[in-house]
């Protein structure tokens, strides 16, 4: 069974930010809370919690200080990290750590408190290659940053040989992509040096395609999967950035002028419906699409 944190932080961009890099990196589960009597709550029903998590400022020393007792009383053992400063005095149990904005050594020091091994594939893998998705391919047209792009092959058990299949300076097409895909290709490779920065190009490449007016009906909508697709790599790989956040919120205003072009809700769905988008995507377009034209029906002045 997967070990539980419980993230209790007034500040809930940041409790998502830490979540999300601690799923990323820690096989565990994570509970976030927006106040300290939410946590209180949340423990008197579930008090084997393997950790917790307190984010400063957002809670007064006292208020933490009170919370601390609390775990005292109720003998719950747990251990306990502070982000943040604090000078009253606290049990052993209870740790500290100022710098916040670290979330790779947040998930290093909370994964050896409790026993969890960090997972260090992303970046610290015995090859000097990185996986790429086939489909962070798709919408550009060349590698660009001096980046050559390789396919690996299996020579043997655990010994594999990287090929090289497009030059750093080599243009190349969306139907060029698509034959590797055809033929089975999952991903390409490229040297972990040029990793971040070639994933940052990708993401700025997509965030001026969806932010085009002259991408319309079905070619929006592909290019939205795709983006949808290359998102949730990207929160996989390099957890959640400005970049990534840049990246959603252009999605959204993608759907935006999508669902505001002049299509009728049946036409809109059956666009849907039926092509072979992923179903995840087609879910979420299909529940936006009928809110948004459900909420017509509500007088609320406000945007």
């Amino acid at each position: 069974m997967s070990k539980q944190l419980l993230i209790l932080s007034s500040d809930s961009e940041y409790s998502q930010v830490l979540r999300l890099n601690l799923l990323k990196h820690l096989a565990v589960e994570v509970v976030d809370m927006t106040s300290l009597e939410d946590g209180i709550a949340f423990l008197d029903i579930l008090p084997t919690i393997n950790m917790v998590i307190i984010k400063t400022p957002g809670f007064s020393e006292y208020q933490v200080g009170e919370f601390i007792t609390y775990l005292q009383e109720k003998e719950i053992v747990a251990p306990v990290l502070v982000l943040g400063p604090m000078v009253l005095p606290v049990p052993s149990n209870v740790k500290f750590e100022r710098n916040t904005k670290d979330f790779k050594n947040l998930a290093n020091k909370i994964g050896s408190t409790i026993g969890e091994e960090i997972n260090r594939l992303d970046f610290q893998s015995l090859s000097e290659f990185q996986s790429i998705p086939v489909d962070f391919f798709l919408n550009i047209n060349s590698s660009s940053l001096g980046c050559d792009v390789y396919i690996r092959i299996k020579k043997a058990e655990n010994d594999f040989q990287f090929v090289k299949r497009l030059h750093s300076n080599d243009q190349f097409t969306r139907a060029d992509i698509e034959k590797y895909r055809q033929s089975g290709l999952k991903e390409f490779y490229i040297t972990k040096n040029h990793f971040p920065d070639f994933v940052n190009y990708v993401t700025d490449q997509l965030i001026q395609k969806l932010s085009s007016d002259k991408i319309t009906g079905l070619e929006r909508l592909k290019l939205s999967v795709e983006v949808f697709e290359v998102t949730k790599e990207r929160i996989r790989i390099l957890g959640v950035d400005e970049y990534t956040k840049s990246l959603v919120d252009e999605s959204i205003h993608s759907m935006m002028k999508s669902l505001s072009e002049k299509n009728s809700l049946a036409s809109l769905y059956q666009l849907v419906r039926s092509n072979q988008l992923s179903y995840s995507y087609t879910h979420s377009y299909i529940i936006a699409l009928l809110l948004h034209k459900v909420i017509e029906s509500f007088d609320w002045k406000s945007p």
